[in-house]
């Protein structure tokens, strides 16, 4: 084992709630400092993820 993690979030609609307006949605303080968080510790990357803007200009 490499004591390497990856932590993948899907930001629209599970980290911030979705809105009809894609540049309304805003990260929560509380939210903002668990990734921080997430960043900061050893051998863990956080990576999040949005497609609501994407599947909305289709």
């Amino acid at each position: 084992m490499s004591g390497r993690r990856l932590v993948a979030l899907d930001f629209d609609g599970t980290l911030a709630a979705l809105k009809r307006d894609p540049s309304a949605v805003r990260l929560s303080a509380a939210r903002r400092a668990l990734l921080a968080r997430l960043g900061r510790a050893p051998g863990t990357r956080a990576l999040v993820l949005g497609g609501m803007y994407a599947a909305s200009r289709s």
